[in-house]
Formats: structure tokens, sequence, C-alpha cells
């Protein structure tokens, strides 16, 4: 399935997901998820990792569409990309600068519980109505080395989920910074929620890490909701 604009969005409330196949990144708007991801099976909107060292570049930053994007890992300016209205965790810094902030939703939007109603969610906005952005970008480094971008934003919705095999995962994690002496800070981790009629699975597991480096991301937000 190809990867559109923006995060992840899979809607099937009154469809059952059934991981039983590969290992794959989804970009739907909306719609149902296939069938068939099986033993191993990974559904994610992972951050991008940070140019090695020399290469000035960072990894870039997850693009918005219906659900939200993320913050660029730094380089050519070292300083991580921040995330506001963010449920997503901060940037590792680095030797040169500060990895970026991830900023919560206002207390009056419903802060940062805000994914813990279902109807939020689902819907990818704060009871404000502002989109909920991913992690924060980590610093770059000195000699060129790109910080990790943020993890993105991934919301699944099934009536039921059954797992195909023993394991399986679903993951917005943050990029890793670039490989360099010393190394770029790590993204921080985005935002994954399951709305679903059963429990979570055993061997089912949501994460939201933040990627490694001089400094690693911290941890974004994930839940089970039903």
């Amino acid at each position: 399935m190809p990867l559109h604009r923006g995060a992840v969005f899979l809607a099937g409330a009154h469809r059952d997901l059934e991981l039983a196949g590969e290992e794959d990144e989804f970009g739907m708007q909306a719609g149902p998820l296939a069938n068939d991801l099986g033993q191993g099976a990974r559904i994610a909107r992972d951050g991008n990792v940070g140019g090695d060292g020399g290469s000035g570049v960072g990894g870039a930053a997850l693009t918005a569409g219906t659900l939200g994007g993320s913050g660029a890992g730094g380089q050519p300016t070292p300083a991580g990309g921040s995330t506001t209205n963010s449920l997503g965790g901060a940037g590792g810094l680095s030797d040169l600068d500060a990895g970026g902030t991830a900023t919560p939703p206002a207390a009056t939007a419903g802060g940062g519980d805000v994914f813990r109603s279902p109807l939020s969610a689902l819907d990818g906005r704060d009871l404000a109505g502002n989109r909920i952005e991913g992690g924060a970008g980590g610093a770059g480094a000195g000699g060129g080395t790109g910080g990790g971008s943020g993890g993105g934003v991934v919301v699944v919705v099934a009536r039921s989920v059954v797992l195909g095999g023993s394991s399986a995962e679903i993951a917005a994690d943050g990029g890793n910074g670039g490989n360099g002496t010393p190394n770029g800070g790590g993204g921080g981790g985005g935002v994954v929620v399951v709305v679903s009629n059963v429990a979570q699975p055993s061997g089912l597991t949501l994460s939201a890490d933040g990627g490694s480096g001089f400094v690693n991301g911290s941890r974004g937000f994930t839940d089970w909701l039903h």
C-alpha cells in the first residue's frame, strides 16, 4: 500500500483487524486496513534517521495530513524542530544544541490526556479543534551529523484485533540520530492510539519510543482504548 501525504489513519470501526502478513508502513488518510498482515507485522509512522557525519542533513519532518506530523532533525541548523499541540516526546540534545520541544495542548483543550477520549483520538484533534502533532526533532551534532526527526501520529480503529502470529507492533518511534563523532540527537517518539471493542492482545506492542543518539529522544504517547 503506497504512502500518502500525512500520518497514518486506519479507520475500520465495523471491521476486524487481522495482523497476519508482512512488515510495512501505511500512510492512508482514511479507510479500512488491508487484510493479511502476518508474524512480525508492523504498522508504523516512524521518524526519519539523521544523516551521518559530514552530510549536514537532518531527518526530514513527517508532513501532516489528516493526522499530525513531526519536527525535523537538526542540520544544517543544529537545533531540532519543535512541535506544538503535541502528545509526542522531546528531541534529544547534541554537543551543539538542544533538541526540539514538544508542547502539549492547553489544559482547557484536553491537555496531555486528550487522546484518552476515543472521540478525540478518532478526530485527531484536541477539544479546541487543533490537530494533535507528533514528536520533536533531535539536535544536529558537530561534524555535520544530523538529528533524527520525531515520530508521527497513528490511530487504528477496529472492532476486533487478531494476531496471525505471536508478535506484531504498531509504532511511531522517533528517528535515530545520524552516526558521527559525536552522533546526532534522537527524535522524540510520536503518538499511537488503538480504539477497539477488545482488549490489547498479548504479543501486540504499541511503541512510541524516542530515537537513539547523542541523547535519546523522549518517549511519546500510546494508549489502547476499549
